[in-house]
């Protein structure tokens, strides 16, 4: 390889290391506001919290160590039941049942001071994002800069200089509507040690994205998942080929065990096609 990335002075930056520390919550609508003030495409902004994730989070903010949030119904009713040691044993109780209408609206009964409680926060996780949401949104949008994720588990992320600036304008506007969520950009510059470093998360998230999509040519995915993967898989064909120039890498067996998987997944879909024809027939 003739390239390498370490941070050093006087070395030509290959792009940028990234994490984030996240706190308090962001107004959906504050953020929406300022992106489409950017001329950022409205796609890209994170989905609003759902009626039903709101109302979990609405009644998770109540437990404690004996008071239990409990889902039924599909998450569609929640419970808080009070547990009470009772010798070796325990009684439970339920203390407050919130449920979600078609309509979106909660019925909450139950104990008065739960009731508001619950009500008030609903309200609030519908018009906030939470650190996870926001996370989320920014694991995303490091990927559609291309980045790779440096550690396994994720958490750090290597985005290439050429995206460098569009990931600027995204973190810009989050900085602007939330001042406590905090972005962390580091310049990676040239040694051997980062492009190993970079050059395996690269292999890695391939190798997993290979794994997933045999599994699902080898078990019951839908068509659907199918064409899915189809497109997942001329994504990661661009991805590896933008890294090897990036690199000046060989990842030839890489392309070659994902050509030949795209091959498999085609025999897949028309196999299944067929199948599903001859049965309307």
């Amino acid at each position: 390889m003739s390239k390498n990335i370490v941070a050093v002075n006087d070395a030509k930056v290959a792009g940028r290391i990234v994490y984030w520390s996240l706190g308090g919550e962001v107004s959906a609508a504050s953020l929406q506001q300022v992106w489409l003030d950017a001329n950022l495409d409205a796609k890209l902004l994170p989905n609003e919290p759902s009626e039903h994730v709101a109302l979990k989070r609405a009644v998770q903010n109540q437990a404690t160590k004996r008071l239990l949030a409990r889902p039924v119904n599909h998450g569609k009713t929640w419970l808080l039941v009070e547990e009470t040691p009772n010798g070796s044993d325990a009684d439970y109780s339920v203390r407050c049942k919130s449920v979600l209408g078609q309509d979106g609206k909660l019925n909450i009964s139950g104990d008065n001071g739960f009731i508001s409680r619950i009500q008030n926060d609903f309200d609030r996780y519908l018009a906030y994002f939470d650190n996870s949401d926001i996370g989320n949104w920014l694991v995303s949008l490091a990927y559609r800069c291309k980045a790779v994720s440096l550690r396994s588990r994720g958490g750090v992320y290597f985005i290439p200089a050429v995206n460098v600036g569009y990931f600027d304008e995204y973190v810009n506007v989050l900085r602007s509507v939330a001042p406590e969520c905090n972005v962390y950009q580091i310049p990676a510059l040239e040694s051997s040690e980062a492009v190993e470093a970079i050059l395996a998360a690269v292999q890695r998230e391939a190798a997993e994205a290979v794994s997933e999509i045999e599994a699902d040519i080898s078990g019951d995915a839908s068509n659907t998942v199918k064409k899915n993967r189809r497109k997942a898989l001329a994504e990661l064909t661009e991805k590896v080929s933008f890294y090897e120039n990036l690199l000046s890498a060989n990842l030839s067996s890489l392309q070659e065990k994902i050509s030949s998987l795209s091959f498999s997944l085609a025999e897949s879909l028309l196999s299944q096609e067929n199948e599903e024809n001859q049965v309307n027939v």
